[in-house]
């Protein structure tokens, strides 16, 4: 679904400035938190959200922020801001917690499922001699799983370790002798011709 974005300039000035600013703010707060923004490489927001500041919606609301739908870059993602009226002087303790959580999600009985489904799925496409079983395999059982009403979880660091691994092995097989092979030159005289 896509959302409407808002770009962080408007929040200069109210209504949207009680978002960046809640519950209260002076226009140096907010001048400040469009800055750290802008340094954060987030240029919009979006107001969607089950919870409103006034009439406009966000995420969520707590004691110690505000949770709104953003735009860093070309990704949406949920960004915490700090309340001006909150006891805590920044939100690193809520960054530890939120990795201690994804690391927990590393020995989840979950992921371990999904660990063990996955090797499992290979072994037997191996011993089938299907293509790529290490990658097919796990695929197909996961995605079966899945559709099966199994929770699949996939921690972030698992993820992107796996996908450095996987780089890593493909990379591993691209080198001078396969750029050279005849048919790739036919195919590539046949495309640009």
């Amino acid at each position: 679904m896509a959302h409407s974005f808002i770009s962080i300039k408007k929040f200069t000035k109210e209504p949207y400035s009680n978002i960046l600013g809640y519950p209260n703010a002076t226009n140096r707060q907010i001048k400040s938190r469009i800055n750290e923004l802008e340094k954060l490489k987030i240029k919009s927001i979006c107001l969607v959200g089950p919870t409103t500041i006034g009439s406009l919606a966000i995420l969520g609301k707590g004691y110690v922020g505000v949770v709104v739908l953003v735009k860093r870059g070309n990704k949406e993602v949920a960004l915490k801001i700090r309340r001006i009226d909150s006891q805590r002087k920044n939100m690193k303790n809520e960054s530890i917690s939120l990795n201690l959580a994804n690391l927990k999600l590393l020995f989840s009985k979950s992921f371990l499922l999904v660990i063990l489904i996955s090797i499992s799925s290979a072994i037997v496409a191996d011993y089938f001699n299907i293509p790529l079983a290490w990658m097919l395999g796990p695929m197909i059982a996961i995605s079966l799983a899945a559709l099966g009403g199994i929770k699949v979880k996939m921690p972030k660091l698992a993820l992107s370790s796996i996908l450095i691994v996987l780089g890593l092995h493909i990379g591993n097989y691209i080198d001078q002798n396969l750029i050279n092979q005849p048919h790739l030159d036919r195919f590539n005289y046949e495309v640009f011709m």
